[in-house]
């Protein structure tokens, strides 16, 4: 069960818009969905694995799905999520 103290972390193949209306629709509304970055599509895996893997040494797993963590410290997790892109060496754009 995941509730506000969890943040979920995911990619968008497709667009922001559509990602954002599965989660609205899948959590009655309820949801902060903020977008952070654009990244190519051919490195967006890449770049999901080693953001998850960042958030992960800091906050432990929550849920079934391997990117829901158990934390409500979104502003932290923005900046894990910014400074491992910049170190990926990935190109990619802040939006957030």
């Amino acid at each position: 069960m995941v509730n506000d103290q969890h943040t979920k972390v995911g990619i968008a193949k497709s667009s922001f818009a559509s990602r954002r209306k599965v989660y609205v629709d899948n959590f009655d509304n309820e949801v902060e969905f903020i977008p952070i970055a654009i990244v190519p599509l051919k490195q967006l895996v890449e770049a999901e694995r080693l953001v998850l893997s960042a958030i992960h040494q800091k906050y432990t797993k929550v849920g079934r799905a391997r990117e829901w963590f158990n934390t409500s410290e979104r502003q932290e997790i923005v900046e894990i999520i910014g400074a491992t892109l910049a170190k990926s060496g990935i190109k990619y754009e802040r939006i957030s």
